[in-house]
């Protein structure tokens, strides 16, 4: 008897899922704080360093192998983009890239720089495509999502790079047009609490809040709003106490890709605080410490999912 043919396999790279994104934008933020934290602690930038070196090895082979699946079909950004894995993937992609410019300024201009241009024309095309997607869509299918935070405030993470690179004007706009997107934001995503607590599987995206908190702070340091500082800590504070305190009700669904949301809040939170130093820096190097035992594990669980071919199939990835 003849066995039945095989389904056929998808060609290497057709079905990289954009859900290896934001554990790698964690990772990112991870190295980012612990260069922070050597910096204000007087210990030196090596641990942050050998971070955020591994971590460029790491997003270019992501951003080659998700590169190689746009290369095969283009019209796979526009399915990416019908699911929320694919959102905030495809956002974690531009973000991470703003945030790896961050870290490879020092060290190399000339590729920071065409990082941070490169991550923010991306992500600004997403946030206008995602602008006119919205708009055309029924109000059904408009539901608020933390997600938007990534979308529509993830600029934000090119203040700092560009504030660096002499771009002072660009740097500060930046801040202001993303700061007030995120003040607009907070208020629907409370609202939308309010109204109706969101499934178990789906809580972990609530930790998006905390990101843009954070970022003002670094920010608001990169462009000289010492006013801003203040206020922006206190908030990212509260945020984060609050999120750790509803840590058992976030996680009760058990561990998802969609956990990849714990990580960049924590990292951008711990490295926000140390630099906005005082008393927010004990806080900060207690989150610091947090985020190093928390960051790598989900991390390198989502890594493996994408090795062994469950992610695309859990985060429904498109196929180039």
């Amino acid at each position: 008897m003849t066995p039945a043919p095989r389904a056929p396999s998808p060609a290497r790279f057709a079905r990289v899922p954009p859900a290896i994104f934001p554990p790698i934008l964690g990772l990112w933020g991870l190295g980012l704080g612990w260069r922070a934290a050597g910096e204000a602690a007087g210990f030196g930038a090596a641990p942050g360093e050998v971070i955020l070196g591994a971590v460029f090895l790491l997003w270019l082979g992501a951003v080659l192998a998700y590169g190689a699946k746009i290369a095969r079909r283009p019209g796979v950004l526009a399915e990416e983009v019908r699911v929320l894995p694919g959102q905030s993937g495809l956002a974690a992609l531009g973000m991470a890239t703003m945030a790896g410019a961050g870290g490879v300024l020092a060290h190399a201009p000339g590729i920071g720089a065409a990082m941070l241009v490169a991550g923010f024309v991306a992500h600004v095309a997403l946030a206008v495509g995602m602008a006119r997607r919205l708009l055309a869509a029924p109000p059904e299918a408009r539901a608020f999502s933390p997600v938007w935070h990534m979308i529509f405030v993830g600029p934000i993470l090119a203040v700092a790079p560009a504030a660096a690179l002499g771009f002072d004007l660009a740097a500060g706009a930046i801040l202001g047009v993303t700061l007030a997107n995120a003040v607009v934001l907070w208020v629907a995503g409370g609202r939308a609490l309010v109204r109706a607590r969101p499934p178990g599987p789906l809580r972990p995206t609530l930790a998006i809040h905390l990101a843009p908190a954070s970022l003002a702070v670094i920010g608001a340091l990169a462009v000289g709003a010492g006013w801003l500082v203040p206020v922006a800590a206190v908030w990212t504070l509260g945020l984060l106490v609050a999120l750790l305190v509803a840590a058992r009700w976030l996680t009760a669904a058990g561990f998802s890709p969609m956990w990849g949301a714990f990580t960049f809040p924590l990292a951008a939170a711990a490295r926000a605080l140390i630099e906005a130093g005082g008393v927010f820096a004990v806080a900060g190097a207690l989150a610091l410490a947090l985020a190093t035992l928390i960051v790598p594990w989900i991390a390198l669980r989502i890594l493996r999912m994408w090795a062994d071919g469950t992610l695309a199939e859990r985060t429904n990835a498109a196929t180039a």
